[in-house]
């Protein structure tokens, strides 16, 4: 008789490690939509490329960095830190720069 493993639906990172070059980092304990988004916002991966989310019952990954950029720019508003250094990187490469800029305004007024 076998048995089957469940694999969960989960969220994961693709980071840059410099020298090291892309990696591709789940912590399976921690892979909810909400431990994703805090794992970002506390800068626990310097270089954050994309999140991907796997949903095995489908069969598929789906890129979902611009709903997590979004996510933290939202997350400002409602007085989180403003992302800096890999994370501003990462809002940007997936928002725009003109998207950031207006938050900057907003915070600023």
């Amino acid at each position: 008789m076998t048995s089957k493993t469940k694999i969960p639906e989960a969220f994961f990172i693709v980071a840059d490690f410099d020298k090291l070059g892309r990696a591709t980092c789940i912590d399976w304990e921690r892979c909810s939509r909400a431990d994703m988004l805090a794992q970002l916002k506390s800068h626990e991966y310097d270089r954050p490329l994309s999140v991907q989310h796997i949903i095995p019952a489908e069969g598929t990954i789906r890129d979902v960095s611009e709903e997590f950029a979004q996510a933290i720019i939202d997350g400002v508003s409602d007085g989180d830190e403003y992302p800096h250094g890999g994370l501003l990187d990462f809002c940007e490469d997936h928002l725009g720069c003109q998207t950031m800029a207006e938050v900057a305004r907003e915070i600023a007024a």
